[in-house]
């Protein structure tokens, strides 16, 4: 297995996608390209539009559901996923998917481009920042790879 986003066309076309998405509003729960959506929503439809996936289905959850659990769903789900390894995030390449840690478990996601996060933000939207800003914060790293 290699990595989904090896070749320089899938890269260009994940970065095409990311950049598509800047400055979508932050809204809870929700996955509308330019009126609003959230760190989870956000990485599934960046999957859905590239193709990767199908569909996106989320459970419903409360805007502060990391502060009252400690099941890391989030992480769970993708850690079981056949085509996704878990990476960590020392090393993170183009299109790896990075979990932070807020409140008591992995509670936001990520894309990883070029020394950027690429995501939704409370108050803030869709917008990417130095993947390491909140490296103290981050959890897990997951690639998605390809057979």
């Amino acid at each position: 297995m290699k990595p989904f986003f090896s070749t320089q066309e899938r890269k260009d076309e994940l970065y095409k996608v990311l950049v598509s998405w800047k400055d979508t509003p932050f809204k809870h729960h929700t996955g509308v390209k330019h009126l609003g959506v959230d760190c989870a929503f956000f990485i599934g439809c960046v999957l859905v539009e590239l193709g990767i996936i199908n569909n996106f289905k989320v459970t419903d959850y409360s805007t502060d559901f990391h502060l009252h659990s400690s099941d890391e769903g989030f992480a769970n789900h993708l850690r079981n996923h056949p085509l996704i390894q878990e990476v960590g995030f020392g090393n993170p390449m183009n299109g790896d998917i990075l979990l932070y840690k807020f409140g008591k478990i992995s509670a936001h996601a990520a894309f990883y481009f070029d020394g950027y996060a690429w995501q939704s933000r409370s108050r803030i939207g869709v917008e990417k920042f130095h993947w390491s800003l909140d490296y103290k914060r981050l959890t897990y790293g997951f690639r998605l790879m390809e057979e």
